[in-house]
């Protein structure tokens, strides 16, 4: 029995001893490659951690964190050293391998252990693991590369391009000059902390934003802003206005031109926006002249300057400024000053309009307004107002036309569409002007020097003078109340004159006054006769003017006196109607100043003479003119002076 005992212990050590060979093998294997951190004959197991590879921020170091990992090992044998576990770590630039997992092994005495715990092992802290991460795709300040996207949080030293550049995040340089190539802000903010030059290729604001905290002189090239925004501000502190300059260069018979399209855009101008040369020299270019466009086709396009304004470009605008809004706080100036700009330099059309909405007196002049011109008009700027210095044209007259001072009107191309009001003398140079239905207003004088005026069916009230000095009113079933001012002293006049010319005596312009079946009401006085004043070459002292009643509807009332001293004969165009007078009656032709024939009535033209106190009545060419149908309204030897004999007498 001994004996078998024995035996039976020795092949049972001999099994242990088969069972712990592989165990102990793994263990000195382990200790022989990690020696510095275990002892021979402690079992461990590695774990790797594999990082998932992310985007690489713009931060130009990371510090990569020792991850930390706790396995869980299964086996049915104690000396099976548990797997290695792969866990995932994310936001590391780098593929580092982490030692960090210890495995206990069961201890050979206790073999029906199932579990194994891992336990991190303890790792000393590395020296360093600051990693500077530099992206391939950041581009160098000067910007030598082909489509080299740029991103940056730093102010950039002032900074030539001449390459293309796609911005991937926001960028500020001190100052910036453009000679080629293509900036692309892609969606993001360039800021220019001083002045931004261009001089050529292209800037394309492309739904981002362009600040320039100094002043941009836009010497040839494009600038499209495309869906985003362009402030220039200027800098007070460096003397540094806000002012946008479109220029463009000459070289002998080279052209360079600045194009600036607006394009569903915003453009927003501190200081003034001034489309003119000015003189200065690059690369053997001189900027004296302007040739510049700029381009408003679309409904959100949108500018604004704080400044004045100036069109003086030698290249139309026709065509290219046909929607959107242009808002202007300071002067508005147009001019071509012979070949150095171009007549058409503010030809606007379509929906485009100009508000001017400063809160100081904002002088407007137009060198050539019989091409270039106001689309659509909007004032807000009512005091002080607006002060135009030089005939306008406009293509539309609307309420938001809201004229609050003198205004010249050189042409309207359209009928008007509400009625107006002017507070101020209106004074009209040419064109033709059409109330259909509509009321205009005016409280002031109103003067006309050539043109046509259709009253048609519409109400014109003049609360003040009325001089017509040549060109066509046509009352056309509608009303002209001519009331004056007595603040202002303005008796409610209608002087009826026509021009000659100082230089040729057959260059006349002729007045016409057609009644149409319409009425015309006179507070003072009507007189048909020159008055002493002059108009460009044009001098006033006779009176070229018709007066045309043919209707039966047609009415005249005069409450102060008429005087007919007209150089046309009126044989023809007194035929119908009622002119009623309350004051004197003067026929005069005075030798060659008067035609013989002015008041030249005929057919069923009759005149009621109604005033309420004695009439003077005084024809001196009592043939020639007449009264066709005379209506008293008093006594004739009581109510009327006269020393006529040529008067048809009707009921009295």
């Amino acid at each position: 029995m001994n004996r078998i005992k024995r035996v039976t212990a020795f092949i049972v050590l001999i099994l242990m001893i088969t069972e712990l060979l592989p165990f102990n093998a793994f263990s000195k294997s382990i200790s022989e490659n990690s020696p510095n951190v275990y002892a021979e004959g402690t079992p461990t197991i590695t774990l790797t951690a594999t990082p998932t590879k992310t985007a690489v921020p713009t931060a130009t170091s990371t510090k990569i964190a020792t991850p930390t990992a706790t396995g869980v090992v299964t086996t049915t044998r104690a000396a099976t050293p548990a797997k290695a576990i792969t866990p995932t770590v994310t936001g590391v630039a780098a593929t580092p391998t982490v030692t960090g997992i210890v495995a206990t092994p069961i201890k050979a005495t206790t073999p029906t252990a199932k579990v194994v715990t891992a336990t991190p092992m303890k790792v000393a802290t590395p020296t360093s693991m600051e990693v500077t991460v530099t992206s391939t795709n950041i581009a160098t300040p000067t910007a030598t590369s082909t489509n080299t996207p740029v991103a940056t949080s730093t102010i950039l030293q002032a900074t030539t391009i001449s390459e293309n550049i796609t911005l991937t995040a926001d960028i500020t340089y001190e100052e910036l000059t453009v000679t080629s190539g293509q900036i692309n802000l892609n969606g993001f903010k360039l800021c220019i902390d001083g002045n931004l030059t261009i001089l050529g290729g292209e800037v394309n604001v492309n739904y981002g934003n362009l600040i320039v905290n100094g002043n941009i002189k836009h010497m040839g090239g494009t600038i499209d802003i495309n869906h985003g925004e362009i402030l220039i501000r200027g800098d007070e502190s460096k003397g540094l206005k806000g002012d946008l300059i479109q220029a463009g260069g000459t070289r002998n018979n080279d052209i360079i031109t600045s194009y600036m399209n607006i394009n569903h855009g915003r453009l927003e101008v501190a200081g003034d926006y001034l489309m003119e040369g000015i003189n200065e020299k690059w690369n053997n270019y001189s900027y004296l002249w302007s040739y510049s466009y700029l381009k408003m086709v679309n409904p959100e396009d949108y500018v604004l300057v704080n400044g004045k304004f100036v069109a003086h470009s030698r290249n139309s605008q026709n065509g290219y400024l046909t929607a959107g809004t242009m808002e202007v706080k300071g002067d508005f100036e147009q001019s071509s000053s012979g070949y150095v700009g171009n007549e058409e330099n503010f030809a606007t059309s379509g929906t485009f309009k100009v508000k001017l909405s400063g809160n100081t007196i904002q002088n407007v002049s137009f060198q050539n307004p019989e091409k270039s011109h106001f689309n659509y008009l909007e004032i807000s700027n009512t005091n002080p107002g607006v002060s135009f210095n030089t005939p306008i044209a406009l293509n539309y007259l609307t309420e938001e036309t809201n004229f609050s001072s003198n205004v010249s009107l050189y042409r309207l191309e359209n009928p008007s569409t509400c009625d107006i009001t002017i507070n101020g003398n209106l004074t009209i140079v040419s064109g033709n002007y059409n109330l259909i239905g509509k009321t205009l207003t005016v409280n002031g004088d109103y003067i006309q020097y050539g043109g046509n005026f259709d009253v048609n069916y519409g109400n014109l009230i003049v609360n003040g003078n009325m001089k017509h000095m040549g060109g066509t009113i046509d009352i056309n079933h509608g009303e002209i109340l001519i009331r004056g001012d007595e603040s202002k002293g303005l008796k409610g006049d209608l002087i009826q004159a026509g021009g000659r010319s100082e230089h040729n005596s057959n260059d006349i312009i002729t007045s016409y006054m057609d009644i149409n079946h319409g009425r015309l009401e006179v507070a003072g006085d009507y007189l048909m006769e020159g008055i002493n004043e002059k108009w460009k070459i044009y001098s006033y002292l006779w009176s070229y003017s018709y007066l045309k009643m043919v209707n039966p509807e047609d009415y005249v009332l005069v409450n102060g006196k008429f005087v007919a001293h007209s150089r046309n004969s009126q044989n023809g165009y007194l035929t119908a109607g009622t002119m009623e007078v309350k004051g004197d009656f003067e026929q005069s032709s005075s030798g060659y100043v008067g035609n013989e024939e002015n008041f030249a009535a005929s057919g069923a033209h009759k005149v009621i003479l109604s005033g309420s106190t004695l009439q003077n009545v005084y024809f001196q060419n009592s043939g020639p003119s007449k009264f066709n149908i005379l209506i008293i309204t008093k006594p004739l030897n009581k109510g009327y002076s006269t020393s006529t004999s040529h008067i048809v007498l009707g009921n009295s």
